[in-house]
């Protein structure tokens, strides 16, 4: 974990990055976790896909009270076995895409950023 300075400007990051991308949070979450090519996520959008990826796995290991940590743990021995995907975050932390994207817009609104 970083200092708390480092974790405000991430967060603030994060809000700017949905806000202006414009689009729904579920939309843009289920975006990131579909692509499969590096070259994808490190072009033109990196940034808009660091800020997704990076208040994502915040909220599966502090949100909801931890309620996701053991099914983002399941994902990522899956994901190193070459079993991973989409398909398998939804189904290992318990969440469709929307159920998924309201989680994350609501835990994101809940983040005390000063």
């Amino acid at each position: 974990r970083g200092s708390n300075a480092e974790l405000r400007g991430k967060l603030r990051a994060a809000r700017t990055t949905f806000k202006e991308a414009g689009a729904e949070v579920g939309a843009l979450v289920d975006r990131v976790i579909s692509i499969r090519d590096p070259n994808q996520f490190y072009g033109e959008e990196a940034p808009l896909n660091y800020g997704v990826s990076w208040l994502l796995v915040h909220f599966l290991l502090e949100g909801e009270q931890g309620a996701h940590v053991d099914g983002f743990i399941r994902y990522l021995e899956l994901e190193k076995q070459g079993r991973g995907g989409r398909d398998a975050v939804y189904r290992e932390v318990g969440l469709g895409p929307e159920e998924l994207g309201s989680a994350l817009a609501a835990h994101l609104k809940r983040i005390n950023v000063r």
